[in-house]
């Protein structure tokens, strides 16, 4: 159960076994499946399939639901969101994901893979002010 004072913060692998993708996969909706099938290489369908899955999953979870009855509805720029249920916010990059939940307020989250970058100089340079270079 939600709390007003609480925002659930959930971190997961989306590496996962073909019949985990495949139980991932059965808790999508129509419209989810059809998204994911969309996706050029595996890998990426992969990730959708899972990290939207775990969404779900935790969803359904916080909201006493089973997970395939979480009804999403969709903003003007697309973003997902429950018409009468709490905020979240999903990011992942990789085969890492986390997602965000609160019952209250509007919240984001974001997670980066760590790679290497070849001149953070120049990079700095680019997109910083001099202070904050």
């Amino acid at each position: 159960m939600l709390r007003d004072d609480v925002v659930v913060l959930w971190e997961g692998d989306l590496q996962v076994t073909p019949q985990e993708e495949a139980s991932c996969r059965a808790l999508l909706s129509a419209d989810e499946v059809a998204r994911a099938d969309r996706f050029r290489f595996p890998r990426h369908r992969r990730r959708f399939t899972v990290a939207r899955a775990r969404l779900r999953t935790l969803l359904g979870a916080l909201l006493d639901q089973d997970p395939g009855a979480v009804e999403f509805y969709y903003g003007t720029e697309g973003k997902p969101f429950v018409e009468t249920g709490p905020s979240f916010n999903l990011s992942h990059t990789g085969d890492r994901v986390v997602i965000a939940v609160t019952p209250v307020g509007r919240l984001g989250v974001d997670i980066e893979e760590e790679r290497p970058v070849r001149d953070m100089e120049a990079l700095a340079h680019r997109n910083f002010s001099p202070d904050e270079t």
